[in-house]
């Protein structure tokens, strides 16, 4: 039955966003949820590689397949060769991409019937696209999820009138999946179904015997998309500083981003006078080595919801200098990090010193690194 991806787009372009939650909020029948059990799982996202969601879908896809789920994955971009592993039971499917609205909802609403998909969850969780997606597959009363990567904060950074009403959308989702306690609350607040759990924790990382760091070993490792929140310039400054005390420092930069943000992080080492010292490796699916050979990893986001870099720190037994995010479950322990406030250039500096300088220090850091890591593991 395809008949609903034409009146929501409708309303899409009156382009008023309180009048159609109004609407379904008083027509809350329009959008119950059928009862029926779960075989096949709708999931959606841009693209399978080089970012931390990416990375978890990889793991969950695996874990629905061996549930015996049938698992039907829609991304906008295409199969790539950098994309993370997934089960070729996996059926993928490709939609339009956002700003094709219109496309993507007959798209979208065509395969969900087709595929007689049972639960969507929805990965795109900071784009308005959430509201017109919901609408379409709640009115086949197909229970829709959100599952939220970040900090909910994210939303609201640009202020525009979906910020504004974010609330109200995600207290129409059948269920809010929250990282930590924190967002957990927020969205408790904003009367949402909400549930909090961690990331899975995969295999290979479970499997690993870590060894510690040697003492002459003054190796920094940053890890991440090479993007604004990430903040690649505030610990190429960060290292700047560490450089003057520490002559034989050395920067790994593991990750990409759009190649004008990689040429100003360049350039910007050129002009510290640290361009020999900073090594940029590019995206790297596998990083193994990357952690082994590092003696402290540098992490200058400015908001995260689960960082995977930060679990995988923990599991090679890696002390971590980052700015503080407090509210992170990840965190929670205390465990094997050393934290600034975000932008304290200088504190961050002097606790990259610290660390590296003082081994019974680090060593300490790296076996609490550890323990963290079992902890999670249970």
């Amino acid at each position: 039955m395809l008949e609903y991806a034409h009146e929501i787009y409708k309303r899409y372009k009156k382009n008023n966003l309180s009048e159609t939650l109004e609407y379904y909020e008083h027509h809350r029948e329009l959008l119950e949820r059928r009862e029926n059990a779960i075989q096949t799982i709708g999931v959606s996202y841009h693209r399978m590689y080089d970012g931390g969601v990416e990375r978890v879908l990889s793991n969950l896809l695996s874990i629905w397949t061996k549930m015996k789920y049938t698992v039907i994955l829609f991304t906008e971009e295409g199969a790539n060769s950098r994309d993370y592993y997934y089960p070729k039971e996996v059926q993928r499917i490709i939609i339009p991409v956002t700003n094709d609205l219109e496309k993507r909802l007959y798209k979208l609403e065509k395969e969900i019937c087709a595929q007689n998909v049972d639960v969507f969850i929805e990965n795109i969780w900071e784009s308005e696209v959430v509201l017109w997606e919901m609408l379409l597959v709640k009115s086949h009363h197909i229970p829709f999820m959100i599952y939220t990567h970040g900090h909910f904060t994210a939303i609201y950074a640009d202020a525009n009138d979906y910020a504004m009403v974010s609330n109200r959308v995600f207290a129409m989702a059948d269920l809010v999946i929250a990282l930590s306690d924190t967002n957990k609350q927020f969205y408790q607040l904003c009367r949402c179904h909400v549930e909090q759990i961690e990331n899975p924790i995969v295999k290979n990382l479970r499997d690993i015997q870590p060894a510690h760091s040697e003492r002459e070993n003054h190796r920094i490792l940053w890890i991440g998309r090479i993007t604004e929140g990430k903040r690649i310039n505030d610990a190429i400054k960060i290292f700047a500083e560490v450089k003057k005390k520490i002559s034989d420092a050395e920067l790994d930069v593991v990750g990409s981003g759009e190649a004008q943000n990689e040429e100003k992080a360049k350039s910007l080492c050129i002009e510290l006078g640290i361009g020999d010292s900073v090594h940029f490796h590019g995206y790297q699916a596998e990083v193994e080595n990357f952690y082994q050979n590092s003696a402290v990893m540098l992490m200058t986001s400015e908001k995260e919801g689960y960082p995977t870099v930060l679990l995988e720190c923990k599991a090679y037994g890696r002390a971590c200098v980052m700015y503080s995010l407090p509210y992170l479950s990840l965190v929670k322990d205390a465990k094997g990090i050393s934290t600034s406030e975000i932008g304290d250039i200088d504190g961050m500096a002097a606790q990259l010193c610290e660390t590296l300088l003082e081994y019974q220090l680090r060593y300490g850091l790296e076996n609490e690194a550890r323990e963290s890591f079992v902890e999670l593991c249970k």
